[in-house]
Order: C-alpha cells, then structure tokens, then sequence
C-alpha cells in the first residue's frame, strides 16, 4: 500500500508510511472502543462477540472448549462485491 501511494499519489515514502500507519491506527482505536468503521465504497469492519462453546479438534476428534472472545468482523459494501465479481471473470 505504501509503495502504491508513492507511485501514485505522489507522496515520499516518509510520508506514506506516516500516513497508512496513521489511518489503520485510527481504525484500531475506534474498534478498540466498540465502535464501527464504514468505509464508503469499501465496507464495514465492526466487532462481534463470540461466546464460549464446545469445538472439536479435527485430527483426534476429541472435544475442545473454545473460550469466549472478541473478533473483528468485515463486511464489504456491494461496490466492493461488484467490483471484486467483476475482476473475478477477467482473469
């Protein structure tokens, strides 16, 4: 991304590092305090509560538990989808 931004946006390497390193900061501290992140055009990464349930470990079968935990989710908007579906058939 950052090698993307000096080739076409025209910034200098300090300063793309600067300011990727910056807007995932931002990202980071939103979701940190439960908030969702809507990107316009991209999607929608917000956190989702997982609770703690029975698992099973796939090479023994034996049951795990698997304890409670927070995870990210992302949802791409229907721009990205398009898009993405578009790419898929030019390949």
């Amino acid at each position: 991304m950052i090698e993307r931004l000096i080739a076409q946006g025209g910034l200098d390497k300090s300063d793309a590092h600067a300011l990727v390193d910056a807007f995932f900061e931002l990202i980071m501290q939103a979701l940190e305090n439960g908030e969702a992140i809507r990107l316009s055009g991209f999607g929608c990464f917000q956190l989702r509560d997982k609770h703690a349930r029975a698992g099973r470990n796939p090479k023994t079968g034996t049951a795990v538990p698997v304890v409670a935990r927070r995870v990210v989710l992302f949802r791409a908007s229907r721009i990205l989808k398009f898009r993405l579906g578009s790419a898929k058939s030019h390949r």
